[in-house]
């Protein structure tokens, strides 16, 4: 890993610009379920990633980035609203069965493609999207001007789209085709024919590009798994699938790149990317030293990789230990477009620019609090096979309040000299179990003020999913 720390000199836009034609172009690039530890530029050492490896080399990495939530719509609504997922609306996983249904994205919240649109921004989606699959929460009705993607959670296969039975494969508002089209390549190929528009264009764009590896079910290209085989032939078949799953992502981001820079549009574009949640243990992804993986509020279910990079304006090979959150990202992106990230009368948003970041400046000890709440919980736990109930924690400069089984008390963890969570010190330090527990109820209880709504049951399927079917 990159251990250049941050120059203090002012570097990038962390003062607004003030001439339109300055605003950057905005490509953010989202991995799913991708590991912490999965990159070679955060320490992996069976994984080459040489694309990210560069991105980050040329940019900004983040060693104690957050994502919103363990699971991936959470994160996602946070990342387009600004807010804390179930402020809104998305407490969990959004579901095509209504009565398996955690989450319905606030149709008042203005989003962050609404806001670029009204500085003059095109604003696309390519690929994932998760976050309804009815009006008004289809992408095109949220501020997108172009959708070419996939509105659930998981294909049955990448190569045949299907989920269910039914097709979420979309262009625009019509269900499409492509099997045999491998998901990762179908998404860079659309992002590559997107930049290559936009190449002629003098307005500025906002362009997330939202890849579903490497999410189950791993499904690697043949020649990728031989080539990770051929390196490391003592690894297990999981482990090695996986890897080959998370490099053929890393090339494909890599083509998106070379368009970027072979349209000349690269210097104008500030690129980040990121991963919606932490890695699943169960799928072969590694969080390093983190404790558990996806879908738990200990710190490998929430902490992922972020890599930031605009060239000669951001510092190359710095690396910065800011503690932030996925919805951070629509104020800082805000900054940079010269927009107004809370309009008159609109309800302020929860995220906080860290453009300073990139001038040098210290916001890893920011004074707010950070939350996670998860208001579903699907897992093995007998006699049932599954409960259900919130999982929730709370951030507080080193201290971290968390539970990740309903049933079971809080623990407490000094994550400045424990980031593996491996000691748990809630019967020593009462007095800060109370305090960040209050923190946790005042949370819910401002949070209550945006309570998630559930969509007409018409809208929905109402039926229970088919025993054995994996959710999202």
């Amino acid at each position: 890993m990159h251990r250049t720390l941050l120059a203090a000199a002012a570097i990038g836009f962390a003062a607004a610009p003030t001439q339109a034609d300055d605003r950057p172009n905005l490509l953010l690039i989202v991995a799913d379920d991708l590991g912490y530890a999965d990159l070679a530029c955060y320490g992996a050492t069976d994984t080459q990633t040489p694309h990210l490896d560069r991105l980050a080399a040329g940019g900004v990495t983040f060693t104690n980035f957050y994502a919103n939530c363990c699971v991936c719509s959470p994160t996602r609504a946070s990342l387009l609203t600004g807010r804390y997922p179930q402020r809104a609306g998305v407490p969990g996983v959004v579901r095509v069965f209504g009565n398996q249904n955690f989450g319905y994205l606030d149709p008042t919240a203005e989003t962050l493609p609404d806001r670029l649109n009204t500085a003059g921004y095109d604003t696309a989606l390519i690929g994932k999207w998760h976050l309804g699959y009815r009006a008004p929460n289809l992408p095109l009705e949220r501020g997108f001007d172009v959708f070419r993607g996939w509105t659930s959670g998981m294909s049955a296969e990448f190569v045949v789209h299907r989920r269910h039975g039914e097709r979420f494969l979309f262009d625009g508002t019509e269900p499409i085709d492509k099997d045999g089209v491998h998901l990762t390549e179908l998404f860079t190929e659309w992002s590559q024919e997107y930049l290559a528009d936009r190449a002629g264009d003098d307005d500025p764009f906002f362009l997330m590009l939202c890849h579903m590896a490497p999410h189950k079910p791993i499904e690697p290209p043949a020649e990728f798994v031989a080539r990770v085989k051929g390196r490391h032939p003592d690894l297990s078949a999981k482990r090695a699938e996986y890897i080959a799953f998370v490099e053929h992502l890393d090339d494909a981001i890599g083509r998106t790149l070379t368009t970027l820079e072979q349209t000349g549009l690269a210097e104008d574009t500030l690129v980040v990317f990121v991963s919606d949640n932490g890695g699943l243990l169960g799928a072969g992804a590694d969080n390093g030293p983190l404790r558990d993986g996806k879908g738990s509020m200990y710190e490998g279910g929430l902490k992922v990789p972020c890599i930031a990079s605009r060239p000669g304006s951001l510092p190359a090979g710095a690396v910065s230990d800011a503690t932030l959150l996925t919805m951070d990202l629509v104020p800082t992106f805000c900054a940079a477009a010269s927009v107004d990230a809370t309009p008159d009368g609109g309800v302020a948003i929860d995220g906080e620019d860290f453009s300073a970041v990139f001038a040098g400046e210290d916001f890893a000890r920011s004074a707010r609090s950070l939350y996670w709440v998860r208001r579903e919980r699907w897992g093995g736990v007998p006699p049932s096979g599954k409960i259900y109930g919130p999982i929730e924690a709370v951030r507080s400069g080193d201290w971290k309040l968390t539970r990740s089984n309903p049933q079971a008390p809080f623990e407490l963890y000094d994550l400045a000299a424990d980031p593996g969570e491996t000691t748990d010190l809630a019967r020593e330090r009462r007095d800060v179990v109370d305090r960040l527990r209050r923190e946790l109820v005042h949370h819910a209880h401002e949070s209550g003020r945006f309570p998630w709504q559930r969509p007409p049951a018409e809208e929905w399927r109402t039926e229970y999913a088919p025993t054995g079917t994996p959710m999202p």
